[in-house]
């Protein structure tokens, strides 16, 4: 998962250099932990759009995304087959 709670604005937008817009957290699912993890850091700088694409262009990977709302929003997998 990634966030800002614990560790404050640490996360930066590569493409601006500035720290990621998104204020809520991010939760990715992959076969590996390493995956997992860079796919979660991956996604807190993209929009929901953008990771529910990439979610639904590769099987094995999902999102779990809360909103403004707090309800979270889950794209991609979401149990093991």
């Amino acid at each position: 998962g990634s966030g800002i709670a614990v560790q404050g604005e640490h996360l930066l937008n590569p493409r601006t250099g500035t720290p990621a817009g998104r204020q809520n957290r991010v939760w990715a699912f992959a076969p590996t932990a390493a995956a997992a993890d860079a796919l979660s850091t991956a996604f807190f700088v993209m929009e929901d759009a953008a990771i529910a694409a990439c979610c639904a262009s590769i099987p094995d990977i999902g999102a779990a995304v809360t909103g403004a709302d707090g309800r979270l929003v889950i794209t991609g997998i979401t149990a093991p087959a």
